[in-house]
């Protein structure tokens, strides 16, 4: 017979029983329920009332009326029309075609899908196809010296290479002269005077004695391209430049159409005006209600561009049209949603115009302001083709639209309403940490006993059914 270690009268397994029936507490499924508890503490209901006064005084006054919690918001969308009218002209100018011209927005003004552009000046060059050098004052090459244009020595430039300037044509002009198409002897940019009165300037045609003045010697040689001659900027006198004056005082109408999508309603900046124009000025002095008129000048100083920047460089301007209510609040006036639940939300719902400039105004930037180039075809010669190569400068000027639009609705209501009477826990939450965690330690250790109390569950057999 087979002995055993086990004590008299036990099972074999009796140990590993009893300690997974000790442990069955540790992984039962528990409950946790609420249990009320009424503390009899003036400070405590204190806190409890006033913090639940504070919370339902935010969710009633500000969160459902000021903030019109009970309405559905939708944002705008809109497009601005404009129209600029104004004349100008360069009294200093002394091109025979540009001295006595006087120029209007149909010249100057470029509409745009969502704004304008304004020439406040620009670099003429009257140019025909031909044959000519470019030399190291193109402002293309300046700018990206991608491909040098310098033949110094008679070598370095090939035939059919295609560069900013035109295709070369592999001729090296070493002497000042350039061809067109029918004249080969036609003077250009030679190179850079060495010595004399204009030591380091630029020398053209084919007298070094008198370009580069006494004691001075022309020295440099540019490869030769088929292109639109002369290049931009290529000769002391090639290129003329025209600053227009009197551009600043043109006036600019804008009107401003925006539609709720969501609510099917349209408005716009003209709408309900006693006049048809309402300026800047006037809708500040509460003359009329939305702006729709201004000047560029007055752009200019809203967006902190001088006069001087818009003629040398140009500028970026940015008008936000922002729509909203203004409403007093706590003696400051402030941009809020338009109520369009309101009988008058046209007249509450305006515009508000700002300008800011985009582009980098520090005048050492490697880029800033605004222009471009563009060829004005005026027909063919016994030359070539001819035509007018225009660089202009000025302000381009970019109109958005924001806004915001609310309407009653029942859904919305219920969640905010929802949302903020749930806030109403923080103050018991505020209460029970001061009870709990914030007072003496007999106090502290007899709350939690009251608050806090473990029930085991009922052993088989007992309670009735």
């Amino acid at each position: 017979m087979a002995l055993s270690d086990e004590p008299p009268g036990r099972a074999p397994s009796a140990d590993l029983l009893a300690s997974l029936s000790g442990m069955k507490k540790y992984f039962e499924f528990g409950y946790s329920t609420t249990k009320s508890v009424r503390i009899y503490s003036w400070k405590i209901g204190l806190v409890y009332y006033l913090l639940s006064l504070i919370i339902t005084t935010y969710v009633g006054l500000y969160v459902m009326w000021w903030q019109r919690g009970y309405q559905i918001e939708d944002a705008v969308s809109g497009t601005v029309v404009t129209k600029i009218k104004g004349t100008a002209a360069d009294p200093n100018n002394t091109h025979p075609l540009y001295a006595a011209r006087v120029w209007d927005a149909s010249d100057l003004v470029e509409y745009t899908a969502n704004g304008f552009f304004v020439a406040t000046s620009m670099l003429v060059t009257e140019q025909r196809q031909g044959f000519c050098t470019a030399g190291n004052h193109s402002s293309d090459q300046k700018v990206s010296g991608l491909w040098s244009e310098s033949c110094a020595g008679g070598s370095g430039c090939e035939e059919g290479v295609m560069t900013f300037n035109g295709r070369q044509t592999g001729l090296c002009i070493t002497d000042g002269s350039s061809k067109t198409l029918s004249d080969r002897s036609k003077a250009g940019l030679i190179g850079v005077c060495t010595g004399g009165e204009q030591d380091g300037q630029a020398c053209y045609g084919e007298d070094d004695l008198v370009t580069c003045g006494p004691g001075g010697v022309c020295y440099g040689a540019y490869c030769e391209v088929q292109s639109w001659c002369p290049i931009e900027l290529s000769t002391p006198n090639c290129s003329s430049l025209v600053q227009f004056h009197g551009w600043e005082d043109w006036s600019v109408f804008a009107r401003i159409d925006v539609m709720f999508s969501k609510f099917n309603l349209r408005h716009n900046n003209v709408a309900d005006h006693s006049s048809t124009l309402c300026t800047l000025e006037a809708a500040e002095r509460g003359d009329c209600p939305a702006p729709n008129q201004f000047t560029l000048q007055q752009m200019l100083s809203r967006a902190g561009v001088s006069v001087e920047d818009a003629l040398e460089t140009g500028a970026e301007i940015m008008v936000t049209t922002v729509w909203a209510d203004t409403r007093p609040f706590l003696g400051s006036s402030g941009e809020y949603p338009c109520d369009l639940d309101s009988g008058n939300w046209r007249e509450n719902c305006q515009p508000h115009l700002t300008f800011r400039r985009l582009d980098d105004a520090d005048p050492h930037a490697f880029s800033h302001g605004y222009n471009y180039r563009i060829g004005k075809t005026s027909g063919g010669t016994e030359e070539g083709a001819a035509r007018e190569l225009r660089k202009l400068t000025g302000l381009k000027v970019l109109f958005e639209v924001e806004g915001q639009g609310g309407r009653f609705d029942a859904v919305q209501t219920g969640t905010t309403l929802g949302s903020g009477l749930a806030l109403l826990s923080l103050a018991a939450v505020v209460a029970d940490f001061i009870i709990l965690y914030m007072g003496s330690r007999d106090a502290r250790q007899h709350y939690y006993r009251h608050k806090y109390e473990q029930q085991a569950p009922l052993a088989r057999g007992e309670g009735g059914r």
